[in-house]
């Protein structure tokens, strides 16, 4: 009798499910509070068309935030609590995804619209060939170097590839990092940037080498060899999410950074560790500058992350530090291009060997070679269209291709 009672009563009083007639959805599962901001240049840019909308998992720690994005763009915001309430929508639609969630899974059941995996960045972390990606009707990558990584690393079949995924450069996925930096050499002012990446949400994704010993004491070599005396440090807004550790890490490597005489600027961007009471003091008494805006770089040291890409985009020649804790999940051909400068941070050989070869004559060619590989496009079309231009084009094209 009484569960007779409860169904009648949910029937009754369950909420109708909104129907959304959009050109574009962008859904979000993401419980960080600041993630619009890596996705804010698929709006910022022109890429999505207007009347865009955005649906996102109501969670209250971050609703605020994506709210305010969204308002930003007069993008209108739709929330789900669960897999029942998710909106549903009109079919001709193409539904963006910036973020691999099993919740993806549910909207794609929707086979009446076209579902594309766009990312907010390209790198060689294992969320980069997540086998999710086989699921999607496209998925746009930045050029041949992210193709041969799903092959080489078995995501995707060579034979399907080439539908699969749109090779579309530069113009989205490193859209949102197009203005912080440009290249300058040190006698014009340029510094060495060090762009650690977050902890990730678990132990196998922790590519973060802030936690390293020996990274201080390479930074700190590094540029003595490049004659510089002004280091950047760009560091991962959620970096301290998962694990408070790393900011008595970034106590560390700060420390010994003004110990050895440099000079430390930090982006500001709202990170975790800007927001420290040790960042804090450091930047009241003048040994740490909060800097906005672009950043001439003659070199940067990045992790295994987006930063690569971000960095290569702007033509700086960068090196990787990579943990051995963590697998690499690049192509055959990336490693043979990156070679030295790929530097396993626990090794001192490997470190020895780069800092041999940097700013030489190898090193150019290998950071020409590898700048020109990592962005390509398909169709040579692309290649001379902006962001708003370029989205027109997929759609008719590719997205929602009626003819032959």
């Amino acid at each position: 009798m009484l569960k007779g009672i409860t169904n009648f009563l949910r029937r009754k009083f369950k909420r109708k499910r909104i129907r959304l007639n959009a050109p574009a959805v962008v859904f979000l599962d993401n419980r960080f509070p600041d993630f619009f901001n890596q996705i804010e240049y698929l709006f910022s840019s022109g890429f999505l068309p207007q009347g865009t909308v955005v649906i996102t998992r109501h969670r209250r720690l971050n609703l605020k935030s994506i709210s305010a994005g969204a308002a930003r763009f007069n993008a209108p915001l739709y929330t789900f609590t669960n897999l029942a309430s998710i909106p549903l929508v009109e079919p001709g639609a193409t539904i963006i995804y910036p973020y691999n969630a099993q919740t993806n899974a549910r909207m794609m059941l929707n086979r009446e619209c076209a579902h594309v995996f766009v990312g907010h960045g390209d790198s060689n972390k294992k969320a980069s060939c997540n086998p999710m990606l086989r699921a999607y009707d496209y998925v746009l990558i930045a050029g041949e170097l992210s193709r041969e990584r799903l092959i080489d690393q078995g995501i995707l079949r060579p034979a399907i590839t080439r539908e699969h995924t749109i090779a579309i450069g530069k113009t989205v996925v490193d859209q949102r990092h197009a203005n912080l930096y440009s290249f300058a050499d040190a006698e014009a002012g340029g510094a060495l940037a060090y762009l650690p990446t977050w902890e990730g949400g678990f132990e196998a994704e922790n590519y973060c080498s802030l936690r390293e010993a020996n990274v201080a004491p390479f930074l700190i070599r590094f540029a003595a060899k490049l004659g510089m005396r002004n280091i950047l440090l760009d560091v991962h807004p959620n970096l301290g999410q998962r694990s408070s550790e790393y900011e008595t890490h970034f106590r560390s490597l700060a420390v010994q950074l003004l110990d050895a005489g440099l000079s430390i600027s930090m982006r500001q961007k709202g990170s975790i560790l800007e927001r420290s009471s040790f960042v804090a003091d450091l930047v009241k008494t003048e040994r740490i500058t909060l800097f906005t805006g672009t950043a001439k770089l003659s070199y940067a040291v990045v992790d295994v992350s987006a930063a690569e890409s971000i960095i290569a985009a702007g033509h700086i020649p960068s090196a990787v530090l990579k943990r051995r804790e963590t697998k690499l999940y690049a192509s055959n051909r990336y490693s043979l291009l990156r070679n030295e400068s790929l530097i396993e941070i626990q090794n001192e050989a490997s470190i020895a060997k780069f800092l041999d070869m940097a700013g030489g004559e190898k090193d150019q060619k290998q950071q020409i070679a590898f700048s020109e590989a990592i962005f390509s496009h398909d169709d040579p079309v692309m290649a001379s269209l902006d962001a708003r231009e370029k989205w027109t084009y997929l759609s008719r094209n590719y997205f929602h291709k009626t003819g032959p």
